[in-house]
């Protein structure tokens, strides 16, 4: 079992919390594995990220990473997260101030939706994954 603030944790959920600094939606719109044409918008939370799940998947199943934590409640944090979702997300969805604030950055927040997943890339131990997932996981 992976722990929760080191790569390759990574949280599944219909509904999640991302918690950090400087989040940013990126990249065009992909598919989210070869065998399924849903569509998925990518996040990156590059200073500080926190992820947690507020809603599960039903049927509470892995989909992407076998390791993937599904329970509400769950969280990961590092350094860099990156994931996405199946809800578009932009600029004005994410929300400044509050959680994630520091005493030099201005936190930001936001709440991502349908087919939710998020992955350390960089922890605060340990190495950082040896291939970024968005190349295993979109195609």
């Amino acid at each position: 079992m992976c722990k929760a603030n080191q790569p390759p944790a990574s949280l599944e959920g219909s509904k999640l919390s991302v918690i950090g600094q400087n989040i940013k939606p990126h990249g065009v719109p992909k598919k989210s594995s070869k065998n399924s044409s849903e569509i998925v918008f990518q996040l990156t939370v590059s200073i500080n990220g926190k992820s947690v799940i507020l809603v599960e998947n039903d049927p509470k199943i892995a989909r992407f990473r076998e390791y993937s934590f599904l329970d509400q409640g769950s969280e990961i944090s590092g350094r860099d997260l990156w994931g996405f979702s199946s809800d578009p997300l932009g600029p004005d969805d994410i929300k400044k101030g509050g959680p994630g604030r520091t005493s030099s950055h201005t936190g930001q927040f936001v709440t991502v939706n349908g087919v939710c997943f998020m992955e350390i890339i960089k922890g605060w131990r340990g190495t950082p994954l040896p291939t970024h997932p968005k190349q295993m996981l979109l195609y």
